[in-house]
């Protein structure tokens, strides 16, 4: 049992033994079972030396990059946090407290995870330091795709909210969106710039 951590609101298994929380507070925490009292490593949230205030809804945490989560959560933020720079996140999308940035939605960011269809020049090449693409779906009925550096790619808008999504593992061009209003979305991406990493 996880003791000490207050309004956990979402977790993601990094492997058998380690796995990442997250919070209230933009916080998030990094837990690994075979360590006595089993927390890792801790991040408050606190951007610019200010309090940030929000809630992380959504961890994914890639298969061959442990050390990088993304999150999603309040006000339209995204951002990547790297074990190895444990108190520099990332911001992908959202506005920080400095008024910088970019923001995809205004809304809660429901569910991310990255995007295993995404078109990268070369991903054997791509530098460990720069975060995949990922893909986001919103309570404004947003889903769309994150690329660092790059402009957001609108994937789907609709009236209500899209509360989780899933891509085919055997066909990542296929998205599946479960829909506010008791109702689904398909999304087929052409399969010919489709790339497995």
């Amino acid at each position: 049992m996880i003791t000490g951590v207050d309004f956990l609101y979402c977790r993601e298994m990094g492997s058998q033994a380690e796995f990442a929380t997250g919070g209230f507070g933009f916080g998030l925490q990094w837990w690994d079972k075979r360590k006595p009292g089993g927390l890792v490593s801790q991040f408050k949230g606190n951007w610019d030396q200010k309090n940030t205030t929000g809630i992380v809804h959504s961890i994914d945490i890639h298969p061959s990059r442990k050390h990088i989560s993304v999150v999603g959560g309040s006000s339209g933020t995204v951002f990547a946090w790297d074990l190895r720079w444990q108190q520099q996140p990332i911001l992908l999308s959202g506005v920080s407290l400095s008024g910088t940035g970019r923001s995809t939605c205004e809304s809660e960011i429901w569910e991310i995870q990255y995007d295993i269809h995404a078109q990268t020049s070369s991903i054997s090449s791509t530098s460990s330091t720069k975060i995949l693409p990922v893909m986001a779906c919103s309570e404004d009925g947003i889903l769309a795709v994150i690329e660092q550096g790059k402009p957001h790619t609108e994937l789907l808008a609709e009236d209500c909210a899209i509360n989780s999504f899933n891509m085919d593992p055997q066909n990542p061009a296929d998205v599946v969106c479960a829909l506010e209003w008791e109702s689904i979305g398909i999304l087929m991406r052409a399969k010919e710039s489709a790339s497995v990493y």
